[in-house]
């Protein structure tokens, strides 16, 4: 018996009608042309024994009767009036082999008709079936496709706020990082301030160290004599070379020098070299 069922997915279609049409087909494809043979009716068969009993009491019956008008002796007229008798239901009976002729066609065709009617029938539930399994196939794979939509909207809502919310969280780090970046310039800027009012101090105290000193010179050199006044004048500047630690720039010997003097830096011997620190920054 074929499964009534619906085609799930991969599954291909199977009609809860198809054994009894196949079953229909195959008896109208084998059926047999009309034929009839009255011997072999059980109907005629009917017919036959009731005429033959029909004829035989109608027979003895004109016996009986032609015998009693003849005072009980056998006649030509008993005899001739039971063959007429028996002759009368022998044809009633051959006169129905056409009607049951007609009757068994009828029955045959009529046979014929139910069965193209039930086939018809069938393919009408059949097609009503597979109609209600299409229509059914179409809603499962709207709702599917409904419940897909849906998923990809719910995603695409997802992905946009995680996209918004990376957007934030990259400006707000964008936003950290150019203040980082601006406190850490500030600081910068103010570093290179003090180091520049440092050095410039540092400037100032070892240019004022050295004109105490130049002082002590030219009033040694004036009251040396004037030749030595005039080398003094020859000398050459001193360019500077010298750096000292802690602070920037390079400077003169004799600047780094007035920065010990002043106590500014102090001078010391680090690997056969001499190396000038401040000490500290007034």
């Amino acid at each position: 018996m074929a499964k009534d069922k619906w085609i799930e997915d991969g599954e291909s279609w199977q009609s809860p009608y198809q054994e009894q049409i196949d079953g229909l087909l195959g008896k109208l494809s084998q059926r047999k042309t009309f034929s009839y043979e009255y011997a072999d009716d059980p109907l005629y068969q009917a017919y036959a024994d009731a005429y033959r009993r029909e004829g035989r009491r109608a027979t003895e019956d004109a016996i009986g009767l032609a015998a009693q008008n003849t005072g009980g002796k056998a006649s030509s007229y008993a005899v001739t009036a039971a063959q007429q008798a028996g002759s009368y239901y022998s044809a009633k009976q051959a006169d129905k082999i056409p009607e049951l002729y007609k009757l068994a066609y009828e029955v045959w065709r009529d046979g014929y008709q139910d069965d193209l009617d039930l086939l018809d029938r069938l393919g009408s539930l059949d097609k009503s079936a597979y109609q209600r399994y299409r229509d059914e196939a179409e809603d499962r794979m709207r709702a599917e496709e409904l419940e897909y939509e849906r998923a990809m909207e719910a995603l695409e809502r997802e992905r946009k706020d995680e996209q918004t919310s990376y957007d934030r969280e990259r400006d707000a780090l964008a936003d950290a990082r150019y203040e980082s970046e601006q406190a850490y310039q500030r600081e910068r800027d103010a570093v290179k301030d003090s180091q520049f009012d440092r050095q410039q101090a540092l400037r100032e105290q070892s240019a004022a160290a050295k004109s105490g000193g130049k002082s002590a010179k030219s009033a040694k050199s004036t009251s040396s004599g004037a030749g030595d006044t005039v080398r003094s004048a020859d000398a050459p500047a001193e360019s500077a070379g010298v750096r000292v630690y802690g602070v920037a720039g390079t400077f003169t010997e004799s600047e780094a020098e007035a920065m010990v003097t002043s106590g500014l830096a102090e001078k010391v011997k680090s690997g056969g070299r001499t190396i000038y620190k401040v000490r500290a920054l007034g």
